[in-house]
């Protein structure tokens, strides 16, 4: 089955200084100073010491006011998030090339990109649930399960597959491992057009646009 390019679309670098249970680190608070733990799953392979981050401000940029953290050898991070943010808070995974695809465990990424999930859909991030919110995004008035169907169905995926599962752990049942190999087309899509796009070396007339914005249009 050929694999639409308007799939394999790009995730903007996010935000956030989130604590790890782990690592520790920064987090947020509602005005009462309460907040709920959040732990995401972030793969491809799962990803080691990828910097996952609250987009608070949904501007795609780590500030240092944000919550972040980063992934365990497991691909897990946990998260403190002002229980009021719970609810609306968006993940963005950076996988950088000082992260490593545990699938590939000798080896650094090659290539950095970025996935992402929609807001209060936490439990993992990977390349299927940035195709989900690269739909949303394209078309505001899309629910998670609509642009979800049209993922799975995009994809030749089987229905019952859930994107906010992790494929990674149920690699044994055949739906998720396409999945799985689905997941895996995409970050090497998105890592071909980063690496295309890094020789142009272009000048943009339009300095609103980063180049993972870009990347993102031209492939949708």
């Amino acid at each position: 089955m050929k694999i639409s390019n308007s799939q394999f679309t790009l995730g903007l670098i996010a935000a956030a200084v989130v604590s790890l249970t782990a690592c520790g680190g920064g987090g947020s608070v509602d005005a009462n100073g309460n907040t709920t733990a959040v732990t995401t799953t972030v793969m491809d392979g799962l990803i080691y010491n990828a910097l996952v981050c609250v987009d608070s401000n949904n501007d795609g940029v780590c500030q240092s006011t944000e919550t972040q953290g980063r992934t365990d050898e497991a691909g897990k991070v946990t998260l403190q998030i002002a229980t009021t943010e719970f609810a609306t808070a968006k993940l963005i995974a950076m996988v950088g090339t000082d992260a490593t695809d545990m699938d590939f465990p000798d080896v650094k990424v090659p290539t950095a990109y970025v996935l992402r999930t929609s807001a209060g859909k936490h439990s993992v991030i990977s390349p299927l649930t940035d195709m989900v919110q690269t739909k949303m995004d394209l078309d505001d008035k899309k629910s998670f399960e609509q642009a979800e169907h049209e993922v799975k169905v995009e994809q030749g995926l089987d229905l019952s597959v859930s994107v906010t599962v992790n494929f990674v752990a149920n690699r044994d049942k055949d739906a998720y491992k396409k999945a799985s190999d689905r997941a895996r087309e995409h970050v090497l899509e998105i890592q071909k057009s980063k690496d295309e796009l890094s020789k142009l070396h272009c000048e943009h007339d339009d300095d609103e646009d980063s180049d993972d914005d870009r990347i993102r249009k031209m492939l949708a």
